[in-house]
């Protein structure tokens, strides 16, 4: 019953600390569409084009950068998980 507590325990630290980190990542996506979007209407560059572009390239952002940490997180548990294998072999 033990055990149970504590695979709980730490699947629960384990959902708080990816919710906290998801909504950093949303704050910094935040940030940056708000940064383009403030310079797209208080620029005096007129360009239409540029503006358009800097917005996908915005909005595309802040996607790219919640899939590579996921990406990262994953890699990183693949790895632990391999030291773990490596750690038993050794028993």
């Amino acid at each position: 019953m033990r055990n149970i507590d504590k695979y709980k325990r730490v699947r629960l630290s384990k959902t708080g600390m990816e919710s906290w980190f998801s909504i950093n990542l949303t704050y910094l996506s935040f940030f940056v569409n708000m940064a383009s979007i403030g310079y797209c209407m208080l620029s005096s560059n007129t360009n239409a084009a540029l503006a358009g572009l800097l917005m996908n390239y915005a909005i595309n952002l802040s996607s790219d950068i919640i899939e590579f940490t996921d990406s990262v997180t994953r890699f990183q548990a693949q790895l632990i998980a391999l030291e773990r294998i490596y750690s038993f072999m050794n028993i």
